[in-house]
């Protein structure tokens, strides 16, 4: 009864919740808009915990992708000792600067605990490696653990300036390639290139063999696989690059290797199209000279232009459209001829049954006159006996 009082007294739920957010609203800082408008450094009171520990341990200072990571002394201990660590990430209680939430909870006696903590602009990979890349660069443990993975691209600095190429798992392993491996590489496929077009050779063989003189020579230990993994990723970058660098009102962008790989493979029809659809709508005095120039080079190899995707997806649908109508109308005219086929079936068949009618009908009459002729016949008889 006593309680009972208290809470009426009170008021009710609501009104208490809004009690306290006024109350917390006077000691709390108002909430920022956007990640702009937090300051950097941040202060004091949001880098340290209420014992006046350091509680931040990363804030990259970035103006729209701001990655701020906090972790404790002991979370800190406990992530350096821990075997396996759960990560996981929640967006419903990140604030609204932020896009989530994402901690890591490591084993601790029976069950698990919190040990890190970092609020996220997003939920690209790159979010998530700067996250990590933080805590292990915090624990010490950046060179002695593996990240767990699918697929890494980052690139970082050794002591030699070199960069440090971090490419695809291959069956759970990871594999590094330095600038001078990845240049290796692009040598090697230009050196085999006429193998590959070899319609008698293997390109795993051909692998093989480029893995192999890699290894000769350099220090990391690569397989065939993870060469031509590394090859893929490489050409399919340019080819991006290419094509964003192609299109008008695009800012000119450069990627890892470009200068090396436009002499190795830039070259190519599938890369540098010699002619694309629609380049003569927009044609300029620069053009026009360099046409002139070239005129007697076209013509002596003078080819069609290629038709775009799109082009060629549009001639494919009118070409499947026309084929599906000149199938129905196959399929109409046969139905008909077999409709037509049916009713004359049926109609001899109605024939043959009014003759057979008609055959039954006469028999019966003749019968019927021959009963009356025989008893007529008894009857004349049996007159003349009386």
């Amino acid at each position: 009864m006593f309680w009972f009082k208290v809470r009426v007294a009170a008021g009710n739920k609501e009104s208490l919740k809004r009690a306290i957010r006024r109350a917390k609203r006077d000691t709390v800082p108002a909430e920022l808009e956007t990640i702009s408008s937090i300051p950097f450094p941040l202060p004091e009171s949001y880098t340290t915990t209420s014992s006046d520990e350091r509680f931040l341990v990363y804030d990259n200072g970035s103006e729209s992708a701001r990655v701020l990571v906090y972790c404790s002394r002991v979370g800190l201990e406990l992530l350096g000792e821990a075997d396996t660590w759960f990560m996981d990430g929640t967006h419903s209680t990140a604030p609204r600067q932020f896009v989530q939430l994402f901690c890591i909870r490591v084993p601790l006696g029976e069950g698990h605990a919190t040990a890190a903590y970092s609020l996220l602009p997003g939920k690209q990979r790159e979010h998530y490696e700067e996250f990590l890349i933080a805590i292990l660069d915090a624990t010490g443990r950046r060179a002695a653990i593996a990240i767990n993975l699918l697929t890494v691209e980052t690139r970082k600095q050794d002591r030699d300036g070199d960069v440090l190429e971090e490419s695809h798992r291959d069956n759970q392993k990871q594999f590094v390639l330095l600038k001078g491996t990845v240049l290796k590489l692009i040598d090697l496929h230009q050196h085999y290139e006429v193998q590959f077009k070899k319609p008698g050779i293997k390109k795993k063989s051909v692998w093989c063999k480029i893995a192999a003189d890699i290894n000769t020579e350099k220090e990391v230990q690569v397989s065939a696989t993870q060469c031509e993994q590394k090859w893929k990723n490489l050409t399919k970058t340019f080819r991006d690059t290419v094509d964003h660098n192609s299109k008008s009102g695009n800012e000119r962008k450069e990627c890892s290797f470009f200068k090396e790989l436009q002499e190795s493979y830039g070259y190519r029809p599938n890369v540098k199209p010699i002619y694309v659809s629609g380049s003569h709508c927009s044609s300029s005095k620069e053009s026009d000279e360099t046409e002139e120039e070239n005129s007697e080079m076209n013509d002596e190899k003078l080819q069609p232009k290629i038709k775009t995707p799109i082009q060629n997806r549009k001639d494919a649908v009118v070409e499947l459209m026309n084929e599906m109508r000149a199938d129905f109308r196959e399929e109409q005219k046969q139905l008909l001829s077999s409709l037509a086929q049916q009713h004359e079936d049926r109609m001899n068949n109605e024939k043959c049954k009014l003759d057979l009618l008609a055959k039954l009908v006469s028999a019966i009459e003749k019968n019927i006159k021959n009963l009356f002729s025989n008893v007529s016949c008894l009857v004349v008889t049996g007159s003349c006996i009386y």
